[in-house]
C-alpha cells in the first residue's frame, strides 16, 4: 500500500480530468454570452435603422408591415420574424421596439432564456 500511495504517476491526467470539464463549460459560457451581446447589438441596429427608414418615408417602409419587413432584413446573428417588431408613432416621432427570447446554452439543453429588447424614436 505504501507503494502505489507514492506513486505519482498519471497525477496530471488526473487533474486533468478533473479541471477540463469546468473550464470547457466556463468557455462555453463566456462564447455563448459574446453571442447574446451580438444578437442584443444587431437588434439595436436594426430598431434604429427601421425608425430611421421609415421617418424618411422610404419606398422601403411605406407601411408599417414594410417597415417591420426592413428590421428583419437588418438584424443578424438570429432568426428574427415581423412579430419582433412594433411600429408606432409618438409624440417623439417613429418609435420602433424589438423584442428577442435569447436561448442561453442551448446547445446543451438548458432551457435559460432572457429577454432581449431594443427601443428607439426618430423624429419624423
Amino acid at each position: 500500500m505504501t507503494r502505489l500511495a507514492r506513486d505519482r504517476r498519471g497525477v496530471s491526467a488526473v487533474e486533468t480530468a478533473l479541471a477540463f470539464p469546468v473550464f470547457a463549460l466556463f468557455l462555453y459560457a463566456l462564447v455563448d454570452l459574446g453571442l447574446m451581446a451580438w444578437s442584443r447589438v444587431s437588434l439595436q441596429f436594426a430598431v434604429e435603422e427601421a425608425a430611421r427608414c421609415y421617418s424618411i418615408k422610404s419606398p422601403s417602409c411605406l407601411t408599417v408591415r414594410d417597415t417591420q419587413r426592413y428590421a428583419v432584413g437588418a438584424t443578424y446573428g438570429f432568426n428574427a420574424t415581423t412579430e419582433n417588431f412594433s411600429v408606432g408613432t409618438e409624440g417623439c416621432g417613429v418609435r420602433v421596439r424589438g423584442f428577442y427570447r435569447y436561448a442561453m446554452m442551448s446547445h446543451i439543453g438548458t432551457s435559460l432564456t432572457t429577454l432581449l429588447s431594443a427601443d428607439t424614436c426618430m423624429p419624423m
